[in-house]
């Protein structure tokens, strides 16, 4: 990495490898050997820093910022620091750091001139990083969203998502610049960049409006585009005036899309997207009007001064409507919208090149349609009988309560005549009044048979288990035993010396005995 050598006089070097592999010196003049480790292991650590792209630590940014000199100035020409924070303004750091990004494009390069007009406009190009505060980045949030309007002259507030984003492109700014060494902190840190989308600027714009709108456009060029924006979903003005015909598979039904936005994905930018009927008569008249050679579908306003924003503007005033937020951006929300209601989510945000988070966020909107069609459908459910049965079965068993009364009735006598000599009779329930309703239910169960119910009940035999019977119930159930028939007295010594085994012996007998059915016991469990 780096390494210190020893010159005549006293003299060290520091001699590195730079990013770009060339070998360097910084020359130290006659240094300690103490001090020379240490500029060492400085310059180390703004290697690796600016090899893996990371934020070098306070530690270096605090050394960075002390020196001076010949040293700052041989680190600056090998591209391991930037000018002093003292030499370096705002206005100076932003432009510097915008032409690095050679990565952004398009509407994203003007939105961070935005951003860095925002800044300039608050604290002037020459005002030192280094002297920004949190409370000045706080001062000029709140400067922001009430007087920062340029555009629109009889409002100068901001919308919230406006402020969040070039707030996060203030605090993008300065990581940067941490990143660097020129300031130790980023004052707009604690400012909310995050964005969460504006539903008061979201508008659902029908078809019957946009065929209007189609009806008074004055060319096929602009009724080509209105339905490119409306009924294919492509971002205006980068989509719609970079789709070529050789990109139009008109006899497949797929067109192939190239996104300037999403150029940095792994995608490409490059997506498929189905040619809707809707879309399909007014890319079929392009075409035929199109001259042999023509590769852009969409030939006029290309250049980049052409405002269509405008244009579009008084074509929906001739049509008798009123203009809606964000007019392109609403078109394309409002097909995505449509789609994600027939088909899934993930098919539609592939075909419009973006992701289903950022679709839910940003595009997809509640309709009335959709309301007013969940109240209107009503459906009866099926009804459903406890033991599964379905309603025409219910209502079967509703016609022939009677029936199926009297079927009950002939079992009850026999039922009874079984019971034990001595015990006493239940009394019959009086019908419930609903028994009519809960007759259903008890039209589809199966009846008792008609024989005489044991005396031991449906439960199976249980007895003798060692495991589970213990000994007072071995003795209660013996002493209900025909051995015991004719005593008039119960046992009262005591039987703790009897052990589990010979009780479980007892139970067993027992059980026996009840098995060959010995008539006149009463079992009392």
């Amino acid at each position: 990495m780096a390494s210190v050598t020893n010159r005549p006089n006293g003299h060290r070097w520091i001699q590195f490898v730079d990013p770009a592999g060339r070998r360097q010196t910084l020359r130290l003049g006659k240094s300690t050997k103490k001090h020379a480790d240490e500029v060492c292991r400085r310059v180390e650590l703004l290697l690796s820093a600016k090899l893996s792209g990371d934020s070098v630590d306070r530690q270096t940014a605090a050394w960075l910022k002390s020196i001076d000199g010949p040293i700052r100035e041989r680190l600056v020409k090998v591209g391991l620091a930037e000018p002093s924070a003292g030499r370096m303004r705002l206005g100076e750091w932003i432009d510097k750091y915008i032409e690095s990004r050679s990565d952004i494009k398009g509407n994203s390069l003007a939105n961070y001139q935005r951003t860095r007009r925002s800044l300039v406009d608050f604290f002037t190009e020459d005002r030192p990083l280094e002297t920004i505060t949190p409370g000045d980045a706080e001062d000029w949030r709140i400067w922001l969203a009430t007087k920062s309007n340029r555009r629109d002259k009889g409002r100068k507030t901001l919308a919230d998502e406006t402020v969040r984003r070039r707030s996060g492109r203030a605090k993008q700014f300065f990581n940067a610049a941490i990143k660097r060494g020129l300031v130790e902190s980023n004052p707009f840190e604690d400012l909310v960049g995050t964005q969460r989308g504006n539903p008061k600027r979201q508008h659902f714009v029908h078809a019957q409006i946009i065929y209007d709108c189609i009806e008074h456009a004055p060319d096929t060029q602009w009724r080509t585009i209105i339905a490119l924006c409306r009924f294919g979903g492509l971002r205006c003005p980068t989509e719609v005036l970079g789709l070529k015909w050789d990109d139009v598979d008109l006899a497949g039904g797929k067109m192939t899309i190239h996104a300037p936005k999403t150029a940095h994905c792994a995608s490409g930018g490059v997506r498929a997207c189905p040619i809707f009927p809707e879309l399909r008569p007014y890319l079929e008249d392009a075409e035929e009007l199109a001259e042999p050679g023509t590769i852009h579908v969409i030939t006029r306003y290309r250049d980049t001064n052409a405002n269509l924003r405008t244009t579009f503007k008084k074509i929906i005033t001739r049509a008798g409507h009123q203009a809606w937020p964000r007019l392109f951006q609403n078109l394309r929300a409002t097909r995505e919208t449509e789609l994600m209601a027939k088909y899934p989510a993930k098919d539609v945000a592939a075909w419009l090149g973006n992701s289903v988070p950022v679709a839910m966020l940003h595009y997809a909107m509640a309709t009335a349609e959709s309301f007013e069609r969940a109240i209107q459908e009503r459906s009866t459910p099926e009804r459903r009988t406890l033991n599964g049965a379905d309603s025409s079965e219910a209502e079967k068993g509703e016609a022939e309560p009677e029936a199926v009364t009297r079927q009950n009735a002939k079992h009850k006598p026999k039922q009874q005549a079984a019971e034990p000599d001595g015990g006493n009779e239940q009394k019959q329930k009086k019908p419930s009044k609903n028994r009519a309703n809960s007759q259903p239910v008890a039209s589809a169960c199966h009846c008792t048979p008609d024989e005489a119910v044991h005396p031991r009940g449906f439960e199976p035999l249980t007895f003798g288990s060692v495991d589970t019977q213990s000994f007072p119930f071995a003795f209660r159930m013996l002493t209900k035993t025909p051995l015991f028939a004719g005593f008039s007295f119960v046992p009262t010594f005591p039987l703790s010396w009897i052990s589990r085994r010979f009780c479980a012996l007892v139970g067993r007998l027992v059980g026996r005995f009840q098995e060959r059915n010995f008539v006149g016991c009463a079992w009392v469990l």
